[in-house]
């Protein structure tokens, strides 16, 4: 198992991959093509450079990806264990999300894909 702090110094030293330090995240409640309702996650740093990540929630599947890969992580109480199934609500209650300290994106074609995110509490 890697360490946060190798990952860090493996991704800076990778032109493949980008490292975001950021300073605020934003969630928002869109609509895709067909109408239906996404959670996109936005990442800035002091720069106003974002990443964002995109979650969706038209079936069940898919919702409990996002609780497995996105609350687990983000939850500042991970006891809670709250379930959203609307991106309504977790925009509602962003204020139960904790900010990563770092996020590590990776080159895929022409985009940037989130592939980790490293926490104050991991370093």
């Amino acid at each position: 198992m890697i360490d946060s702090d190798a990952k860090l110094k493996q991704a800076k030293l990778s032109k493949n991959s980008y490292v975001l330090t950021p300073d605020r995240i934003m969630f928002e409640e869109r609509n895709d093509k067909n109408g239906s309702p996404y959670l996109e996650i936005r990442y800035y740093d002091h720069n106003a450079q974002h990443i964002s990540e995109a979650h969706f929630s038209s079936n069940p599947s898919s919702i409990k990806k996002f609780n497995i890969n996105f609350l687990r992580s983000h939850l500042r109480r991970p006891e809670l264990a709250v379930e959203f199934t609307r991106p309504k609500d977790v925009v509602r209650y962003q204020c139960l999300f904790r900010l990563p300290s770092f996020v590590i994106t990776g080159k895929q074609h022409k985009f940037w894909k989130i592939t980790e995110k490293v926490f104050a509490e991991e370093l």
